[in-house]
């Protein structure tokens, strides 16, 4: 049976037991019900005269005996305020002993004893000892609570007046709290000391008043990552009516520190509040490598509407900065994009209104910079966008080091004006004097040390910086010279301008990041910036098409360190991966995969060379003389190659694109040193030229080389759980435990041939790889890859279905003239399915192979391939398989692209791209792999992936496919507006269609589902962010109606 009734606050079921009408009382026996949140048994007798007017006389007293059993808070959670209800969480037993009447609460009387009563707020989780409990007429009261936990003893009694409609709350609270507790609610912070509580509780249970006092003694906060620590805190609040005040003093690193203020309440919420800090000799170590004594004095209100305010000065005294910088790292990483994080959210809208002050001068002192500036700087904005103000100065003296030389600092101001990305405008300038080796005279006969005076001057914005190079020597140089001269200690001779302008845009790059690094740490500018990488990644099996990941890596230190990467195109796939390193190249991982299942990984790296210095050869040596010099211009007289051991001298000298007594062309140097790397048998290239001694207009180009170990060996024991994808466990991913062996000769033969053997064992699966991959084959150069493997698995269920599959793939890339390549690909896959142990049917034995030959034709003749405004795409792949080699079916399978782009007025692109392919199966079946699907955001946009075309009628989220495709996408991309001079907003119009079609026989040009949009674009030099929003014309029942996107790169 069930109950409700409006004077209870929630209904009562599952009621069960035996009732005896005894003359005019009700015997009640063992009646059991349910709660929302417990259970419930009541007995004894039930006057009809108890119940209310209308059933029985209502004047006579009941005598019942109520046992709750884990009654809890969702019996009562609609009267608790909205934050608790979901942290707060009670339960408890109670014996009741119940009298009076049923007919209102006021007549329901009670008394008895509460036990096993339990409290968890959040993660902490207290317990009580049995209390007393009793309601008589209007008043509810307990006496004697008293709860305990770890860290924590609180003991309290008071009563509730119910009465006449109005509600009011008596209540004492005292005891004792271990702030420790605190830990586990506010992270990055550590909190000891001891908090003593003695509060009294009158007024509406809304809005009550509060009297007495929290003291704390012996209280401290440590916030490790800001390296602050509040230590020997005591003082008091305390409440009186609705007001509160604070009075607290302690010490803040090392120095004395006071609090004091008024709050007013507003019943349980705080209406207002102004609090005053001051501090004084307190040592500083933040931001990292800051080190000096801070005195301050800051204020903290809060108004009736909530807005949050601190202002104040702050003054820094005997300031030294001594954290290094590498600025060698800076040139490596090149253009390595920063990302602030985002702010928390607690207090973030806080206004700021902070002047900080040098007393003096602060000091910088470490591996780039030894120098001394003052001046002042004010914080405002808010919290979570702060703004400075101000602008500091060094003082005369100051010296910058780069590249081993000493830069003395003329001027150096830094002016911040209040824009939200910290970035202060420079005024900087530095001297050097620097010699290097030049020809003394035509003939070349001797040489002399020319000094050179150098300034370098930088103006503007630090994030966008302009420089000036001088040289205020009698034979000055130009200011590309002078940038490769302080790079690379020599001056450019007869180079391309593009590369004397590469080495330009490095010393742009370098000394404007220098300074960003240099000066900013001093003020807080490293304040929450973390690492952000957006990377692209390639859809090969479907679009060929960029999409991208953002990849979020956190130094968690002690050797761990944690990744999170999603799919900016799909929000579904996603990955996070934790590592750890244990030392000699062994490493624990454990990772969440995109088909959301889960890897656990301990392995282990090791390189070695057996038959070390074997092959080792003496440094190679090649000498040309030119044949009709310029001497205007410079030459290659000679040529060394240095660190072959295990390498063929032929290889390497291959990949260089110049000869002795050639004429010396920057280019061709960097094109050699890429093409040595790209053999992936040297760990470290370096290819660079200088002048010959003695020799006018002659360089001698030397060819540095560091060989890898030349076998590689992993070996590692995982545990992955099962995956799904779209809902259907990943079948190709079994569950389980599982060993991995990988070992590799990255330079067979000393040709630069990688061989490989992989292999994955565990108890369903057996997994076998052999590779290779060959640079040249013949002589010639062809890309090629070769790939033998075999694969058991074994899946238990009502039989055992064993698959076994064989196959080999070869692949070959030609690159046939600049911006054409040729790809040729073939594989065979034989895979075998048989069933052990079945009863009541044939076993099943079946055999599928398949046989591919291929080849695709690339054309890529645009001017940038992540946002182009002229020139032209196009491919076309080719597929076979013929029954004659081995397959199973014959298929004939052709993929077209072809983008083309327009610009008028040098502003407006027109860019359109045509796809089409075809599936001719000669009258046979196809299997669903092999068919085309489109659809998604790099086809018709408002259309979710693959969800263009027929569908199952009777799965309608499962796509069919189909053996014909077609898709047309049109676009005008324009510019918006300039947000700098590296960064733009650009829009687009767009315009899809497209549509699957089952058979070839059924494609029509124009029988096409088309969608339309807008865009925006966000030019970065470090890449092109696309955010399109996607209408569907026309739309059916199933579709979407609209869509919205974010990738990376145009979608064509």
């Amino acid at each position: 049976a069930s109950f409700s009734h409006p004077a209870l606050p929630f209904a009562v079921s599952g009621i069960g037991g035996e009732i005896r009408l005894d003359g005019a009382d009700l015997q009640l026996g063992e009646i059991r019900g349910s709660l929302p949140e417990g259970t419930f048994t009541v007995t004894g007798r039930l006057p009809l005269g108890s119940l209310p007017a209308g059933i029985g006389t209502g004047a006579e007293s009941m005598d019942l005996k109520l046992a709750l059993r884990s009654a809890g808070t969702g019996n009562v959670a609609h009267l608790l305020p909205e934050p608790a209800r979901s942290d707060l969480h009670f339960k408890a037993d109670a014996d009741l002993h119940l009298t009076g009447r049923i007919g209102s609460l006021s007549d329901l009387n009670f008394e008895g004893t509460v036990s096993g009563a339990g409290l968890k707020y959040a993660d902490w989780t207290l317990e009580a000892a049995p209390f007393p409990v009793s309601k008589q007429d209007d008043l509810l009261s307990a006496t004697g609570i008293t709860f305990a936990g770890d860290g924590i003893s609180v003991n309290g009694s008071g009563d509730l007046a119910i009465g006449g409609g109005v509600r009011r709350l008596r209540a004492s609270i005292r005891g004792d709290v271990e702030n420790r507790v605190l830990n586990s609610r506010v992270s990055g912070s550590e909190f000891g000391g001891r908090t003593t509580l003695d509060l009294s509780i009158d007024g509406p249970p809304s809005s009550p008043a509060l009297s007495g006092e929290v003291k704390v003694a012996g209280g401290s906060v440590r916030i490790p990552e800001r390296r602050l620590d509040l230590t020997g805190v005591s003082g008091n609040v305390r409440f009186a009516g609705s007001r509160a005040s604070i009075e607290l003093v302690g010490k803040l690193n090392g120095g004395e520190t006071t609090m004091a203020g008024d709050a007013e309440m507003d019943g349980r919420r705080m209406a207002s509040m102004v609090l005053d800090a001051s501090f004084e000799n307190c040592a500083v170590f933040y931001p990292e490598g800051l080190q000096g004594k801070m005195d301050g004095r800051v204020t903290f209100t809060r108004d009736s509407e909530a807005v949050y305010d601190l202002d104040g000065d702050l003054w820094l005294r005997d300031g030294l900065y001594r954290k290094n910088v590498s600025l060698g790292r800076q040139l490596l990483s090149g253009l390595a994009k920063k990302q602030e994080k985002a702010e928390a959210p607690v207090l973030a809208d806080m206004r700021l209104n902070v002047r900080v002050s040098p007393v003096g001068s602060v000091r910088v002192k470490n591996d780039v910079a030894d120098l001394r500036f003052e001046g002042d700087v004010t914080v405002r904005g808010t919290r979570g966008k702060p703004v400075l103000v101000g602008q500091i100065r060094t003082l005369p003296d100051g010296k910058f080091y780069f590249q081993g030389r000493r830069y003395a600092i003329a001027k150096g101001i830094l002016s911040f004006e209040g824009d939200d990305q910290l970035d202060p405008r420079a005024d900087v300038r530095a001297t050097v004097d620097v010699k290097y080796t030049s020809p003394r005279n035509p003939y070349g006969s001797q040489t002399r040390q020319d000094p050179h005076k150098i300034s370098v001057e930088l103006l503007g914005k630090i994030s966008d910086p302009t420089i000036h190079l001088m040289d205020d020597s009698p034979s000055p140089l130009s200011e590309v010279e002078i940038a490769s001269l302080l790079l690379t200690g020599q001056v450019l001779g007869g180079g391309s301008t593009s590369s004397k302008e590469d080495y330009r845009s490095q010393m742009v790059r370098i000394l404007g990041g220098s300074v960003g690094s240099t000066f900013l740490p001093v003020i807080g500018r490293k304040l929450g910036v973390d690492q952000f990488d957006i990377q692209p990644a390639y859809i090969a099996n479907k679009t060929d098409q960029p999409t991208a990941r953002a990849v979020i890596g956190k130094d968690l230190g002690g050797g761990f360190f944690f990744t999170y990467s999603p799919d900016l195109s799909n929000s579904q796939r996603y990955l996070w991966i934790i590592d750890y390193q244990l030392g000699h190249n062994v490493a624990l991982r454990a990772s969440r995969q995109d088909d959301a299942s889960y890897l656990g990984r301990v392995s282990h790296n090791v390189g070695f060379n057996l038959f070390a210095g074997r092959h080792e050869q003496s440094v190679i040596t090649m000498t040309g003389t030119p044949s009709f010099p310029d001497p205007h211009k410079e030459y290659i007289a000679e040529i060394t190659v240095d660190g072959l051991k295990a390498t063929n001298a032929g290889l390497a000298l291959r990949q260089l694109t110049f000869r002795a007594g050639e004429e010396l062309d920057y280019q061709r140097l960097y094109a050699s040193q890429r093409k040595l790397y790209s053999l992936n048998v040297f760990r470290s290239v370096r290819v660079y030229a200088e002048p010959l001694p003695g020799r006018k207009g002659l360089v001698v180009v030397r060819v540095m080389l560091a060989e890898h170990n030349v076998y590689q060996a992993f070996y590692g024991l995982r545990y992955n759980t099962q995956g799904k994808i779209a809902g259907v466990e990943n079948k190709q991913n079994p569950a389980g435990f599982d060993g991995e062996l990988d070992v590799h000769n990255v330079n067979l033969f000393g040709k630069g041939i990688d061989a490989g053997f992989y292999t994955r064992q565990s108890v369903p699966e057996r997994n076998y790889r052999l590779t290779m991959t060959l640079p040249y084959v013949f002589s010639h150069k062809f890309n090629t890859n070769v790939l033998l493997y075999r694969r058991n698995l074994t899946e238990e269920e009502a039989t055992t279905l064993v698959t076994e599959t064989r196959g080999a793939s070869l692949q070959l890339e030609h690159r046939l003239a600049p911006g054409i390549s040729l790809r040729y690909f073939s594989n065979y896959k034989r895979t075998r399915v048989t069933e052990k142990g079945a009863t009541d049917h044939e076993p099943i034995d079946v055999v599928f192979s398949r046989f591919r030959l291929g080849t695709a034709v690339i054309g890529d003749f645009r001017d940038d391939p992540l946002d182009a405004k002229k020139g032209l795409f196009a491919s076309a792949t080719f597929e076979y398989q013929p029954r004659w080699l081995g397959s199973d079916l014959t298929l004939l399978k052709s993929f077209s692209q072809l983008s083309l782009y327009y610009t008028i007025f040098n502003k407006i692109t027109f860019a359109v791209n045509n796809r089409v392919g075809v599936i001719d199966n000669f009258g046979g079946d196809v299997p669903p792999s092999d068919l085309f699907y489109s659809g998604g955001s790099v086809s018709v946009r408002s259309f979710d992936e693959d969800y263009l075309g027929p569908r199952d009628p009777f799965v309608p989220e499962q796509p069919w496919g189909g053996r014909a495709v077609i898709v047309y996408n049109q676009e005008i991309r324009f510019p918006i507006r300039a947000l700098s001079k590296r960064i733009a907003l650009k829009g687009v119009l767009f315009h899809d269609a497209g549509n699957i079609f089952r058979e070839v026989s059924e494609l029509r040009a124009f029988d096409v589902r088309r969608s339309a949009g807008v865009g925006l674009r966000l030019d970065t030099p470090f890449s092109l962010f696309r955010l399109d929003y996607a209408v569907t014309i026309d739309p059916r029942p199933e579709d979407n109606r609209d869509r919205w996107i974010f990738s990376l790169g145009q979608m064509f």
